[in-house]
This record gives structure tokens, sequence and C-alpha cells, in this order.
């Protein structure tokens, strides 16, 4: 009898699309390697409690090899917002970057981004649908600007637009755990003078010039020699989190044409009883990259009941 019911529950389509799956699913950490500032921007949006002035989200902007980081507060999420504040606040400051990294958000891929990326020759690319850690630089950096803003007094607090600016630029003159530098640094190749300069002389640093073309090729050769650094600490860094994230990672590689439940990822009022997957089937395309956990799929033609695909697994 208990073969006959463990078969029996193994073969009922409820629990088969309600059950998660056995052990650890989560594929090896993938890392993003860059080499050089606005070789890759990304861009998310944050939501934060309505300030005075009527804004209520921050579009959070950040550089991946140098960290260096940027926030707008926006009364939307308007692809043309989107767009006007990117093109005001980054590009007229910093230039286009050489590729720009965004989730799948209407917003960010609306026909006037995708246009504005080919205006300025730059390329496009987007997170996989439901899946944050694409973009997790601007998640971590999220998570930053919460505790920052959070930290201000309640008067403060209620019209945190207005302090955006002098959070985001300490940010960016504080040391980056990943590359052991300032963003600002490495962005400029100087360090930004603050207030903390003049009340510790020890910290002061002659930044003239001298009145020669031998300032530049100095300023080039120490430029480079210190990008090559952070690269190397930020190499490490990648090396390391990889590490700790694939200790309980666990690779599942698919072959083309098998047969795949898809994640139901849809809101539902039943969400706590509901089930995890959809009932109908899908089929493997194909793996894009094989470095990357990610597949093509596609819905399997005619309509195919749950229960007759889990016969087929079963075979």
């Amino acid at each position: 009898m208990t073969t006959e019911v463990t078969e029996w529950c193994r073969q009922c389509p409820n629990c088969c699309l309600r059950k998660g799956g056995a052990g650890v699913t989560r594929a090896p950490l993938v890392n993003i390697s860059t080499s050089y500032p606005l070789e890759l921007v990304m861009m998310d949006y944050l939501t934060l409690q309505r300030s005075s002035g009527g804004y209520e989200n921050v579009l959070v902007i950040t550089d991946h090899f140098t960290k260096l980081a940027v926030a707008v507060p926006t009364r939307d999420q308007t692809a043309r917002t989107t767009a006007y504040a990117f093109w005001k606040h980054f590009v007229m400051v910093y230039g286009y970057p050489q590729r720009v990294h965004t989730d799948q958000g209407a917003n960010f891929m609306s026909k006037l981004m995708k246009e504005m990326c080919i205006l300025y020759g730059a390329a496009k690319s987007n997170t996989t649908p439901y899946h944050p850690q694409g973009n997790g630089l601007c998640e971590r950096f999220n998570r930053t600007l919460i505790g920052m803003v959070s930290a201000l007094n309640e008067a403060k607090k209620a019209n945190w637009a207005q302090f955006l600016g002098e959070l985001i630029f300490s940010y960016n003159n504080t040391i980056h755990r990943s590359t052991g530098y300032t963003p600002f640094f490495l962005m400029f190749g100087r360090h930004g003078r603050i207030p903390l300069h003049f009340s510790t002389p020890s910290l002061m640093v002659d930044q003239t010039p001298p009145l020669s073309t031998e300032w530049a090729k100095d300023h080039c050769s120490k430029l480079k020699f210190v990008h090559k650094l952070a690269q190397g600490s930020a190499a490490q860094a990648a090396d390391r989190q990889k590490m700790l994230y694939d200790r309980k990672a666990k690779e599942v590689p698919l072959a083309d044409g098998e047969r795949v439940l898809l994640r139901n990822h849809n809101p539902r009022k039943d969400k706590k009883i509901g089930p995890f997957w959809k009932p109908n089937p899908y089929i493997i395309v194909s793996q894009p990259n094989p470095d990357n956990p990610v597949y093509c799929i596609k819905p399997e033609r005619g309509e195919v009941s749950a229960q007759k695909l889990i016969e087929a697994l079963l075979l």
C-alpha cells in the first residue's frame, strides 16, 4: 500500500504543480566584469515615501567599473521622464556609456530609450524576467541608499529629495570595498574635496597641476595604473562572492527539446495556496550562452494537460 500511495502522489497533477522541487535549484553565479569607466552603466527605480514636491521615485544610475552612483528624484516612472533624467543628470555630465543595462520595465524597454541608445551609438541590454539579481549593483546600492535616507531625522525624511545630492556625494567619496578606491577617484583621477580635508590637514593633497603637458602624461599613466589595480580588486571580490554564492548552488543543465514547466510569477489572489508552476508545458528551444544558465523556451503545440505531461515525464 505504501508503494501505491507514493506512486499515486508522484503522478498527482496538483502535487506536481504545487511542490517546488527537492533540493537547491539555483544555478551557480555568473559575474559581470568590466575594465574601464562607462563601459557598462546600470539603471533602476527605487520607490520611497512621498517627499515634499511630489517626489516618490528615485532613478538610480551606477557605473559598473567605478561604482559611481547618481540618484535623480522623479514624480513618475514614465519613459519620457526616465530618458530625460538620464540624459540631463548623467549623459550631459559624464557622457554616454558604451552599454546601458536595465530590467524589463516598460519605461526602460520603451522605443524612446532604444532610439536614444541608437542615437549615441550605445548598446542596450536587460535582465531576464523576474530576476533582479541581473542588475545586482543597482539593487545593492538601493539598499545602501535606503539606509542613508532612513538615517535622516523625521523632519528631513519628509523632504528627502532635497538631501539626495549630499548623500550621493558622500557615497561617491567613500572607499568601495570591491575596488579599494572611491568611485569619485576612479572616475576623475582625483579625490573630491570635502570639508573633512580642511579640518584634517594631513588629508590635504596638492591637486593643482603644473603648467606643462607632462602633467597630462603623468595623469594618464596614473589613471591607467589605478584602473588596473581597481580591476584586480574587483575581480578578487567577484571571485569571493561567487565562491560564497555557489556553496548553496546546484546546476541542473537542460537539453534542447526537453519538456518543462514554467514558474508561475504572476500575482494571484491565492498566492499562499496556489500552484508554483503553470499547467501548460513548454519546450527548451536553445541556450544562447553555454556559460549562462538562461534558456529560450516556447509553448508546446496544442493544449496538453498537466496529467499528460507528467505521464510523459515518467516514461
